[in-house]
C-alpha cells in the first residue's frame, strides 16, 4: 500500500509517473485514463498532452513535486529502435520512437 504524493492517502491500487505516486482520485483528476497508455505520433503531440496535464494539475492545486514528476514522466529520454513500424511514441514510462531504421547519433 502506497502513499499519495498529493493527497496523502493510502491507496491499493496507485498510479505511477516517473517517481510520483498518486491514488486513483488524484489521477482520476487528470484524465489519466486518457493519456498514460496512449501511443503518440510525434514529440509535439507529447508536448502538447503534457501541457494540458500541467495545466489540470495546477487547476486542483497539485503540489510541485507531483507536477515535476508528471512532467518528468513525459519528458524521460527517447528510445530509437529499429521496428518495422512508422514511427509510435508511447508516454509510457519512457518515449520509445519506432522507425525504419536505426538511429545513429
Amino acid at each position: 500500500m502506497d502513499l499519495c504524493d498529493q493527497c496523502g492517502n493510502k491507496s491499493l491500487m496507485p498510479e505511477h509517473y516517473s517517481d510520483v505516486c498518486l491514488c486513483k482520485k488524484c489521477s482520476m483528476k487528470l484524465l489519466s485514463s486518457t493519456w498514460k497508455n496512449k501511443e503518440y505520433d510525434s514529440n509535439e503531440e507529447i508536448d502538447r498532452q503534457m501541457e494540458k496535464v500541467i495545466k489540470l494539475a495546477g487547476k486542483y492545486s497539485y503540489s510541485p513535486k507531483v507536477i515535476e514528476g508528471l512532467s518528468s514522466f513525459f519528458s524521460s529520454p527517447l528510445k530509437y529502435t529499429s521496428l518495422p513500424a512508422a514511427q509510435r511514441i508511447s508516454a509510457f514510462g519512457t518515449r520509445s520512437l519506432a522507425r525504419q531504421s536505426t538511429f545513429m547519433q
